[in-house]
């Protein structure tokens, strides 16, 4: 999650000039919360003797912190969010004799991923196999590969399957990421297909 769980929490009083800008390392993407209370001496406050300043100060720093760490964990929330590889595949038809297989993801983020387009008996019709592909979505939460011809390979076959793995990329928080499978079966009627049962991946 890097710095949004960071809170930096600074006296100015020791900074020079007051400027976070000063600083021997860079604190301005870490939420740096700034207050300002100087040595009780340099105040005039005796050893042991009252400090409303002082007390004053730590009331303040303590609501300010309060709201810095709802801020930090609702970015946290929502890196999550963004983070959680959600898929919804289909078969798409275009009326013209054509198939395309298309994802839809939750949030648009690398992913990789296998699919088998099949008939019941077995034989394949297109695929991404062997191991999983990495994809890049570019922003978008739509993936279409490319349209292919419906060529069926049973004679009278209407029934076809939709079925494949998906994960996340490879990376220091998931080296080896967990590949997750998926179904879909449609039934072509006419030139269209319908959907008639999914077991869709889980969000993870």
């Amino acid at each position: 999650m890097g710095r949004i769980r960071i809170i930096c929490v600074v006296n100015d009083a020791y900074l020079p000039e007051g400027d976070l800008s000063r600083f021997p390392f860079d604190v301005r993407g870490s939420r740096p919360l700034v207050f300002s209370l100087d040595d009780p001496e340099r105040r005039g406050v005796e050893k042991g003797g009252e400090d409303p300043v002082r007390g004053a100060a730590r009331e303040n720093l303590a609501k300010a912190l309060e709201r810095a760490l709802g801020g930090a964990l609702n970015a946290v929330e929502a890196e999550r969010e963004h983070r959680i590889l959600g898929v919804t595949p289909h078969l798409a038809a275009d009326g013209q004799g054509k198939f395309q297989v298309v994802l839809d993801l939750r949030s648009p983020i690398p992913i990789q991923v296998k699919y088998l387009v099949t008939e019941p008996g077995g034989n394949v019709l297109s695929g991404l196999m062997m191991a999983p592909h990495p994809v890049d979505p570019k922003g978008q939460k739509r993936v279409r590969f490319p349209a292919m011809a419906l060529k069926a390979l049973t004679q009278g076959n209407d029934t076809y399957v939709l079925s494949g793995e998906v994960a996340h990329i490879a990376s220091d928080e998931r080296p080896v990421p967990d590949l997750h499978s998926f179904e879909v079966r449609y039934r072509l009627s006419g030139r269209l297909w319908r959907e008639i049962s999914r077991r869709d991946p889980p969000a993870h």
